[in-house]
């Protein structure tokens, strides 16, 4: 019985990792899950605000007419 628990508690602590973290948004008031080293960015032509990668650029996408970050 306690090797059933132990197993259960580490599936579950392990999966949580998979996903990365979970970071509130203040900007629009919900939980992003995001990696850990994901920073708030500002996305001017969508006028919204999102959890990116620090190296991520904002690139034009010619086929969804739309700026988004890469």
């Amino acid at each position: 019985m306690k090797k059933l628990l132990l197993l259960a508690f580490l599936i579950l602590l392990l999966s949580g990792n998979a996903f990365g973290g979970q970071k509130y948004n203040p900007y629009n008031n919900t939980w992003e899950t995001t990696r850990d080293n994901s920073t708030m960015k500002y996305n001017p032509y969508n006028n919204a605000w999102g959890y990116e990668q620090p190296d991520s650029t904002m690139e034009y996408n010619p086929y969804n007419n739309s700026w988004d970050y890469n």
